[in-house]
């Protein structure tokens, strides 16, 4: 693969078939991975700045060589955690109702806490794959007529078909009803929009206005509340369903929702020192890396600087040169 062809992809100039073959060539070696990573760090910070000068193969390199010193003790810590994960996985199969309880005698309530996911079987064998620092209550038992479900957060749903009984999904400003499909709902309060993503099946929204959309495969629906409004793009569900594997990709996001996104994955709050860096959009993929790891792609990639006040408390600045 020639590296004008990955300057294209990475600036979004490739057809839909070069994408995919620039895609499969990153994904299939380590080496074409860390070029990529390269030049998409040199694009972003060459965007950001025109008279910041940033060495990104030194740093990247750099970054590099510090993973692979302490890879020996990664690889010797690995298995003590793997042991407590496995001792901890057994406790949480018989105390994971802890965080279930009966708001009602009616009504059941999970709630996940933040870097915390939950798989939820519903009465009607329905399943739900709630995101960290999100809230489902349903009905302990659905009534004869409708399934119907309240979210403030992210969840995945993998809906039984039901023609009899409509499944709906209600959010703050939002009603998705559907059959029986897949789709992806994220929904967080904080968060001014609501992403609603079909991955198999048909899915109807209504919003708080009455106006509804009709949602088709690798179809999302994005609602804004401020402006209440909405818009239909076509997305790669595989991107947004990431977060169940512990992956978070970003297409043109906006810092403030990475820095989000990042904080209830990690349980650490980020305060924003500059305010231009809102209008800072990233594209990028974590795939299963630790908080710090992240925050130094972030700042390789870009004019970011982090200063840890505590351990739950990042600063966010403009990097000085």
């Amino acid at each position: 693969m020639q590296q004008k062809d990955l300057i294209r992809y990475i600036q979004k100039k490739t057809t839909t078939d070069e994408s995919i073959k620039i895609l499969n060539w990153i994904r299939e070696d380590k080496d074409h991975q860390n070029l990529y990573n390269k030049l998409k760090a040199a694009h972003v910070a060459s965007n950001l700045d025109n008279n910041i000068s940033i060495d990104i193969n030194k740093k990247y390199d750099q970054f590099v060589q510090s993973k692979n010193t302490s890879q020996k003790l990664y690889y010797y810590s690995i298995a003590t955690i793997l042991i407590l994960f496995l001792i901890s996985w057994k406790f949480n199969v018989f105390t994971q109702n802890n965080d279930i309880k009966k708001t009602s005698f009616h009504f059941v309530e999970v709630i996940t806490g933040k870097g915390d996911h939950r798989s939820i079987s519903l009465p009607d064998g329905s399943f739900i794959t709630l995101n960290s620092k999100s809230k489902l209550t349903y009905p302990s038992v659905f009534n004869d007529s409708i399934r119907e479900v309240t979210l403030s957060g992210e969840a995945f749903f993998d809906i039984k078909k039901n023609v009899k009984k409509p499944f709906i999904v209600k959010t703050d400003s939002l009603k998705i009803k559907v059959l029986g499909t897949s789709f992806n709902v994220k929904s967080y309060p904080k968060d001014n929009l609501i992403q609603t993503t079909l991955v198999t099946g048909k899915v109807k929204i209504l919003d708080n206005t009455n106006n509804s959309s009709l949602l088709s495969p690798s179809e999302q629906s994005i609602f804004d509340k401020s402006k209440n409004n909405s818009s239909i793009n076509i997305v790669d569900t595989n991107d947004i369903i990431a977060w169940k594997t512990g992956k978070m990709i970003f297409n043109q996001t906006r810092l403030d929702q990475v820095l989000r996104d990042l904080s209830r994955m990690y349980d650490v709050d980020f305060v924003i020192k500059s305010k231009k860096l809102l209008n800072y959009r990233y594209t990028g993929e974590f795939d299963n890396l630790s908080l710090e790891d992240a925050l130094t792609f972030l700042s390789l990639s870009s004019s970011i600087s982090y200063k840890y006040i505590d351990s739950k408390i990042v600063t966010i600045d403009t990097k000085t040169f």
